[in-house]
């Protein structure tokens, strides 16, 4: 191998390296952002459940339960 070999070689794999740096960032950017994603929607359904729940609360005692049994019919 010669000094240009080396050289192209060299100026190959530098080439590589800024594009895997470049993914690398533009990935990081999108997990960021599906964490983010990620917490909102556990907010979100953690307020749900607790609406849920009060719903359920104020809908008297006996009523949940009858909700969650078949009817008859099955």
């Amino acid at each position: 191998m010669n000094q240009a070999d080396l050289s192209d070689q060299l100026v190959d794999l530098q080439a590589r390296v800024a594009h895997q740096d470049d993914t690398v960032l533009k990935l990081n950017d999108i997990v960021a952002s599906q964490q983010h994603e990620i917490t909102e929607l556990t907010k979100a359904v953690k307020k749900l459940a607790r609406q849920l729940q009060s719903l359920r609360d104020v809908g008297g005692g006996g009523g949940g339960e009858a909700a969650d049994e078949r009817p008859p019919h099955y």
